[in-house]
Protein backbone atom coordinates (compact mmCIF):
# COMPACT_ATOMS: atom_id res chain seq x y z
CA UNK A 1 0.00 0.00 0.00
CA UNK A 2 1.07 3.58 -0.57
CA UNK A 3 2.36 5.17 2.63
CA UNK A 4 -0.40 6.94 4.54
CA UNK A 5 1.39 10.28 5.21
CA UNK A 6 1.29 11.36 1.60
CA UNK A 7 -1.40 9.14 0.08
CA UNK A 8 -4.29 11.30 1.20
CA UNK A 9 -2.72 14.47 -0.16
CA UNK A 10 -1.20 13.02 -3.31
CA UNK A 11 -4.05 14.08 -5.57
CA UNK A 12 -3.81 17.70 -4.47
CA UNK A 13 -0.03 17.48 -4.71
CA UNK A 14 -0.20 16.33 -8.33
CA UNK A 15 -3.01 18.65 -9.41
CA UNK A 16 -2.35 21.68 -7.23
CA UNK A 17 1.40 21.41 -6.75
CA UNK A 18 1.61 20.67 -10.43
CA UNK A 19 -0.08 24.05 -10.63
CA UNK A 20 3.21 24.14 -9.45
CA UNK A 21 4.94 27.42 -9.73
CA UNK A 22 3.18 29.45 -7.14
CA UNK A 23 -0.20 27.74 -7.13
CA UNK A 24 -1.82 28.24 -3.76
CA UNK A 25 -3.17 25.14 -1.98
CA UNK A 26 -6.92 24.77 -2.20
CA UNK A 27 -7.30 27.05 -5.23
CA UNK A 28 -9.67 25.69 -7.89
CA UNK A 29 -7.74 24.09 -10.72
CA UNK A 30 -8.52 24.43 -14.39
CA UNK A 31 -8.74 21.36 -16.57
CA UNK A 32 -9.63 21.27 -20.23
CA UNK A 33 -11.88 18.91 -22.14
CA UNK A 34 -9.62 19.06 -25.18
CA UNK A 35 -6.13 17.65 -25.38
CA UNK A 36 -3.39 20.19 -26.08
CA UNK A 37 -1.81 19.85 -29.49
CA UNK A 38 0.86 17.17 -29.56
CA UNK A 39 4.29 18.70 -29.90
CA UNK A 40 6.35 17.79 -32.94
CA UNK A 41 9.49 15.99 -31.87
CA UNK A 42 11.51 14.75 -34.79
CA UNK A 43 14.29 12.23 -34.53
CA UNK A 44 14.83 11.79 -38.27
CA UNK A 45 14.00 14.82 -40.47
CA UNK A 46 11.41 14.17 -43.17
CA UNK A 47 13.42 16.17 -45.66
CA UNK A 48 16.57 18.31 -45.69
CA UNK A 49 14.43 21.41 -45.23
CA UNK A 50 13.05 19.95 -41.99
CA UNK A 51 16.49 19.48 -40.42
CA UNK A 52 16.70 20.63 -36.81
CA UNK A 53 19.38 22.82 -35.34
CA UNK A 54 21.67 20.24 -33.66
CA UNK A 55 23.06 22.84 -31.30
CA UNK A 56 19.80 23.04 -29.38
CA UNK A 57 20.04 19.51 -27.99
CA UNK A 58 16.24 19.39 -27.72
CA UNK A 59 14.06 16.76 -29.34
CA UNK A 60 10.96 18.89 -29.88
CA UNK A 61 12.55 20.31 -33.04
CA UNK A 62 12.56 16.78 -34.48
CA UNK A 63 9.76 14.49 -35.62
CA UNK A 64 8.59 11.51 -33.58
CA UNK A 65 7.09 8.20 -34.68
CA UNK A 66 3.64 9.63 -33.99
CA UNK A 67 4.38 12.57 -36.27
CA UNK A 68 5.59 10.28 -39.05
CA UNK A 69 2.48 8.12 -38.76
CA UNK A 70 0.27 11.21 -39.03
CA UNK A 71 2.21 12.50 -42.05
CA UNK A 72 2.01 9.11 -43.75
CA UNK A 73 -1.76 8.87 -43.18
CA UNK A 74 -2.28 12.41 -44.47
CA UNK A 75 -0.24 11.64 -47.60
CA UNK A 76 -2.25 8.48 -48.23
CA UNK A 77 -5.54 10.34 -47.82
CA UNK A 78 -4.28 12.94 -50.30
CA UNK A 79 -3.25 10.08 -52.65
CA UNK A 80 0.32 11.38 -52.48
CA UNK A 81 1.76 7.90 -52.48
CA UNK A 82 5.30 8.98 -53.30
CA UNK A 83 5.60 11.00 -50.08
CA UNK A 84 3.65 8.34 -48.18
CA UNK A 85 6.38 5.86 -49.12
CA UNK A 86 9.05 8.31 -47.90
CA UNK A 87 7.28 8.71 -44.55
CA UNK A 88 6.81 4.93 -44.30
CA UNK A 89 10.54 4.37 -44.75
CA UNK A 90 11.39 7.06 -42.21
CA UNK A 91 8.91 5.55 -39.77
CA UNK A 92 10.57 2.14 -40.16
CA UNK A 93 13.94 3.79 -39.48
CA UNK A 94 12.57 5.34 -36.29
CA UNK A 95 11.16 2.01 -35.13
CA UNK A 96 14.68 0.60 -35.22
CA UNK A 97 16.04 3.48 -33.13
CA UNK A 98 16.13 2.97 -29.36
CA UNK A 99 16.12 6.74 -28.77
CA UNK A 100 13.05 7.19 -30.98
CA UNK A 101 11.28 4.31 -29.22
CA UNK A 102 12.04 5.82 -25.80
CA UNK A 103 10.77 9.18 -26.99
CA UNK A 104 7.57 7.55 -28.25
CA UNK A 105 7.11 5.81 -24.87
CA UNK A 106 7.59 9.17 -23.17
CA UNK A 107 4.85 10.70 -25.32
CA UNK A 108 2.51 7.82 -24.47
CA UNK A 109 3.17 8.45 -20.78
CA UNK A 110 2.18 12.12 -21.09
CA UNK A 111 -0.83 11.26 -23.26
CA UNK A 112 -2.00 8.95 -20.47
CA UNK A 113 -1.27 11.67 -17.91
CA UNK A 114 -3.38 14.21 -19.81
CA UNK A 115 -6.24 11.74 -20.21
CA UNK A 116 -6.60 11.06 -16.47
CA UNK A 117 -7.27 7.42 -17.40
CA UNK A 118 -5.80 4.92 -14.92
CA UNK A 119 -5.90 2.08 -17.46
CA UNK A 120 -3.85 4.04 -19.98
CA UNK A 121 -1.40 5.05 -17.28
CA UNK A 122 -1.11 1.47 -16.04
CA UNK A 123 -0.24 0.34 -19.58
CA UNK A 124 2.73 2.75 -19.66
CA UNK A 125 4.43 1.42 -16.53
CA UNK A 126 6.76 -1.53 -16.21
CA UNK A 127 6.72 -4.24 -13.58
CA UNK A 128 9.10 -4.82 -10.70
CA UNK A 129 10.12 -3.74 -7.24
CA UNK A 130 12.57 -1.26 -8.80
CA UNK A 131 9.71 0.79 -10.29
CA UNK A 132 9.57 4.20 -8.58
CA UNK A 133 7.65 7.47 -8.76
CA UNK A 134 8.27 10.79 -7.03
CA UNK A 135 5.27 13.07 -7.36
CA UNK A 136 5.98 16.75 -6.60
CA UNK A 137 6.20 17.34 -2.88
CA UNK A 138 5.78 13.65 -1.99
CA UNK A 139 8.14 10.92 -0.84
CA UNK A 140 9.43 8.23 -3.16
CA UNK A 141 6.92 5.48 -3.91
CA UNK A 142 8.44 2.10 -4.73
CA UNK A 143 7.06 -1.00 -6.42
CA UNK A 144 4.82 -1.20 -9.46
CA UNK A 145 1.61 -1.77 -7.48
CA UNK A 146 2.19 1.17 -5.15
CA UNK A 147 3.10 3.44 -8.04
CA UNK A 148 -0.08 2.58 -9.91
CA UNK A 149 -2.12 3.12 -6.74
CA UNK A 150 -0.61 6.61 -6.47
CA UNK A 151 -1.80 7.46 -10.00
CA UNK A 152 -5.25 6.08 -9.18
CA UNK A 153 -5.37 8.57 -6.29
CA UNK A 154 -4.22 11.43 -8.53
CA UNK A 155 -6.81 10.69 -11.21
CA UNK A 156 -9.64 10.08 -8.74
CA UNK A 157 -9.55 13.81 -7.91
CA UNK A 158 -10.54 14.73 -11.48
CA UNK A 159 -14.14 15.09 -12.67
CA UNK A 160 -15.10 12.32 -15.13
CA UNK A 161 -14.17 12.93 -18.75
CA UNK A 162 -11.80 15.86 -18.23
CA UNK A 163 -8.23 16.12 -19.44
CA UNK A 164 -5.30 17.83 -17.76
CA UNK A 165 -3.71 20.66 -19.70
CA UNK A 166 -0.05 19.64 -19.86
CA UNK A 167 2.63 20.54 -22.38
CA UNK A 168 6.10 19.04 -22.51
CA UNK A 169 9.12 21.03 -23.64
CA UNK A 170 12.93 20.89 -23.77
CA UNK A 171 12.94 17.13 -24.21
CA UNK A 172 16.29 15.33 -24.20
CA UNK A 173 16.57 11.60 -24.85
CA UNK A 174 19.44 9.17 -24.24
CA UNK A 175 19.04 5.44 -24.81
CA UNK A 176 20.80 2.10 -25.10
CA UNK A 177 19.50 -1.21 -26.45
CA UNK A 178 17.07 -1.91 -23.60
CA UNK A 179 17.12 1.22 -21.43
CA UNK A 180 16.76 4.96 -21.81
CA UNK A 181 15.97 8.15 -19.99
CA UNK A 182 14.28 11.43 -20.84
CA UNK A 183 14.64 14.82 -19.19
CA UNK A 184 12.05 17.45 -19.98
CA UNK A 185 10.09 20.41 -18.68
CA UNK A 186 6.40 19.99 -17.84
CA UNK A 187 4.07 22.99 -17.99
CA UNK A 188 0.70 22.53 -16.32
CA UNK A 189 -2.10 25.08 -16.58
CA UNK A 190 -4.21 26.05 -13.58
CA UNK A 191 -6.42 28.97 -12.61
CA UNK A 192 -3.33 30.63 -11.12
CA UNK A 193 -1.34 30.39 -14.34
CA UNK A 194 1.13 27.85 -15.66
CA UNK A 195 3.26 25.84 -13.26
CA UNK A 196 6.65 24.61 -14.43
CA UNK A 197 8.36 21.38 -13.37
CA UNK A 198 11.53 19.57 -14.34
CA UNK A 199 10.99 15.86 -14.91
CA UNK A 200 13.16 12.80 -15.38
CA UNK A 201 11.62 9.64 -16.83
CA UNK A 202 13.52 6.34 -17.01
CA UNK A 203 12.43 3.56 -19.38
CA UNK A 204 13.41 -0.05 -19.88
CA UNK A 205 12.43 -2.68 -22.41
CA UNK A 206 10.25 -5.34 -20.81
CA UNK A 207 9.04 -8.27 -22.94
CA UNK A 208 9.82 -6.32 -26.10
CA UNK A 209 7.94 -3.16 -25.06
CA UNK A 210 9.30 0.11 -23.70
CA UNK A 211 7.90 0.87 -20.25
CA UNK A 212 8.50 3.70 -17.80
CA UNK A 213 10.07 2.49 -14.55
CA UNK A 214 10.91 5.80 -12.86
CA UNK A 215 9.27 9.25 -12.90
CA UNK A 216 10.49 12.20 -10.86
CA UNK A 217 8.99 15.69 -11.16
CA UNK A 218 9.71 18.76 -9.05
CA UNK A 219 8.80 22.43 -9.26
CA UNK A 220 11.29 24.91 -10.67
CA UNK A 221 11.50 28.67 -11.20
CA UNK A 222 13.46 30.87 -13.53
CA UNK A 223 13.73 28.42 -16.43
CA UNK A 224 13.78 29.89 -19.93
Amino acid sequence: MVATPHAASLASTRVVARGRAGARPGAPQRVCSRAPARRSRVVVPASPSDSADPSSGYAESERSMGDMEALMRAAIEAEDFENAAVYRDLLNTLKNSAAAAVQDANERFYDAFRSGDSRKMRACWGNGDHVQCLHPGAACIGGDGNVQQSWDIVFSSLPPGVRLEITVEQTRVHAGDDWGFVTCVEKVASDDGVGTLAATNVFEKQNGEWKIVHHHAHGIVGIR
